[in-house]
């Protein structure tokens, strides 16, 4: 399902994609107060699929419940995997993971604390936009995830 929140002031928008509705409804109750929120639960049909792919967004959360899902899977499935290094994107996933901060991937581990998953949203949020030679859109790393 696919829904956004009420646009607040600062106008962010984030995309939620999950393998899990309590999941997908956790990270959106904990972020909807500061931020807009769309999600996506897969699996979906091709035609929220191809919606998921139009949705504006400035951050894309893939949050895993199950130690089975692999992010890349998720993001082929919706559509996003194109997204990759152009839009910020959040891995919430109980499996190791080595993020890339040249890409624009970063990781929380799961299960999360709250406040962890809101502090980390909003330092990848807050980082300036600089643009790259072929006018790509990039974010300048001014921060390191621990």
């Amino acid at each position: 399902m696919i829904r956004s929140a009420t646009p607040l002031a600062n106008g962010k928008r984030i995309f939620v994609l999950s393998d899990s509705e309590p999941l997908a409804r956790t990270v959106e109750f904990c972020l909807c107060q500061q931020f807009r929120i769309g999600k996506l639960i897969l699996p979906a049909t091709p035609v929220l699929a191809r919606h998921a792919r139009a949705v504006k967004t400035d951050l894309m959360i893939v949050a895993l419940a199950s130690s089975l899902s692999e992010p890349v899977i998720v993001l082929s499935q919706a559509l996003v995997v194109n997204r990759v290094g152009r839009v910020p994107l959040l891995i919430i996933s109980d499996r190791s993971f080595t993020a890339d901060h040249r890409l624009q991937i970063y990781h929380l581990n799961f299960p999360f604390v709250v406040e962890r998953l809101q502090s980390q949203v909003s330092q990848i949020l807050r980082m300036p936009l600089i643009f790259a030679a072929k006018g790509e859109r990039q974010w300048k790393r001014s921060w390191q995830c621990p």
